[in-house]
């Protein structure tokens, strides 16, 4: 996890979007892209200004629309798949309630999503929005099941992190890896990483699950508990 300057990252990200991905898919493209763009919005560690986080809740809200629109049009033309229509239907309901009603005229429809929250649009981006799209638009939203932390040798793990601060690692942590393993690693010294008050109870975190690396402070007993969203078992 060592760090990578902005103009290392613009490389990487070009060279995945152009040979991993592929023009074929160009909406997989706009998704990887928004990602790079916006995920920021997600971490709690960041702390731009007021214009840069403007700049970025736009380009969100705009990605998170533009998706809307496009699976209403793939709605009202028939192409969404007829096993997945009922699906659609509800994770918009659990989205957006009644506030947006896609079986409504499409003109009706559109004006819904244009009158949208800008803040439940973001929240939603995350997640619910890739769901939907998903129904109609292949691999947009995996479905990876993460292992669960029940039956998990907490007591373990906590020897190797405090092993690791008693040979002087700085930050080591806790990592969930994108397919849901668990892992101990550690981060760079130089890393802005959240400041840890007891150690006794707790431990970084650093989840790899989705298009970023989210990292934070999370206490044993609630790994212990299971009560970690990211390794809860999905139903």
């Amino acid at each position: 996890m060592a760090a990578v300057s902005r103009g290392s990252l613009s490389s990487v990200a070009s060279m995945f979007l152009q040979h991993f991905v592929g023009s074929s898919w160009p909406l997989l493209q706009q998704a990887f892209q928004t990602g790079l763009d916006i995920f920021s919005l997600f971490d709690i560690q960041f702390s731009g200004d007021r214009e840069e986080v403007a700049s970025i809740r736009k380009a969100a809200v705009q990605a998170a629309r533009g998706w809307l629109l496009v699976t209403l049009n793939e709605f009202q033309a028939g192409r969404v798949p007829a096993h997945n229509r009922k699906k659609l239907l509800a994770l918009i309901a659990d989205a957006f309630g009644s506030e947006l009603l896609i079986e409504d005229n499409p003109a009706s429809a559109r004006a819904a999503i244009r009158d949208l929250d800008d803040s439940m649009l973001i929240d939603s981006l995350f997640t619910d929005i890739p769901a939907i799209v998903g129904t109609w638009h292949p691999q947009l939203a995996h479905t990876l099941a993460p292992l669960t932390g029940a039956n998990r040798d907490w007591q373990f793990y906590k020897e190797q992190i405090q092993a690791s601060r008693a040979r002087g690692v700085k930050y080591p942590c806790i990592i969930l890896g994108a397919g849901g393993q668990l892992g101990i690693g550690h981060l760079p010294d130089d890393f802005p990483a959240t400041h840890i008050s007891d150690p006794e109870e707790e431990v970084l975190f650093v989840d790899n699950q989705t298009y970023a690396e989210f990292t934070t402070v999370i206490t044993w007993t609630d790994l212990a508990n299971g009560s970690v969203q990211s390794i809860q078992p999905k139903c």
